[in-house]
């Protein structure tokens, strides 16, 4: 039998196991960034706006913790779930952004694989789910919360990482991405993405672009 066969073999009624199985998830997630060393102090109050804190080398970094037992992951917040929901509520969904958090980590409750993502990132993608595949690069990349050094160099702080690249001004970008080895235009925007349609994300400004290939050189 897999994993799958045994979720809520206690017969939980549907709403109350879906909450459950948010906490199972955040629960995994928790277990593997303490297995990593890293501590990650849970919320406390159920409506925060995000589920915890990371901290390395007392660099916090805010997390929103996602599970999924498909092959997609819902990267948006503030939907209803639960029991005790009221159905005629507004549905606040959005996709999860930088104002809330700094990154997204990914849980599949079959497994325990985490992705490590950082919310700009979701913005650039901006869809409300992600096949597992579209994100198979951020896949147990738990190292990104340390920064990014090359040869004894170091390129990014920790917290150079918590704050992300989207917010820089262009020129500073371009100067990042010489420095990398990473080759640009301001013509061509398209940068080559497994689970995309053509395996592909094009019509990004020259800043997403440049961000995407940043982040892509850092979780090599």
């Amino acid at each position: 039998m897999s994993w799958r066969d045994y979720f809520n073999v206690a017969g939980l009624p549907p709403g109350n196991y879906r909450s459950i199985a948010g906490y199972a998830a955040e629960s995994l997630a928790i277990g593997r960034a303490m297995q990593c060393g890293y501590n990650l102090f849970f919320k406390a109050w159920r409506d925060s706006p995000y589920d915890g804190v990371l901290d390395y080398n007392n660099t916090l970094f805010r997390v929103e913790i996602k599970g999924t037992t498909t092959d997609s992951l819902s990267v948006t917040s503030g939907s209803r779930s639960g029991a005790q929901i009221n159905r005629e509520a507004e549905d606040r969904s959005h996709i999860i952004s930088t104002e809330q958090v700094n990154f997204l980590l990914g849980v599949n409750n079959l497994n325990g694989d985490c992705y490590i993502i950082h919310a700009e990132i979701l913005s650039i993608f901006n869809q409300s789910s992600l096949s597992l595949k579209k994100i198979q690069v951020f896949k147990e990349k738990w190292q990104t919360f340390k920064g990014y050094t090359v040869n004894g160099q170091q390129f990014f702080t920790p917290n150079d990482i918590k704050l992300g690249f989207l917010h820089r001004p262009l020129v500073d970008l371009q100067n990042i991405a010489t420095n990398l080895g990473i080759q640009f235009s301001s013509t061509s925007n398209t940068v080559n993405w497994p689970g995309f349609r053509g395996n592909e994300l094009s019509n990004l400004t020259l800043a997403q672009f440049l961000t995407l290939q940043i982040w892509t050189k850092i979780l090599e």
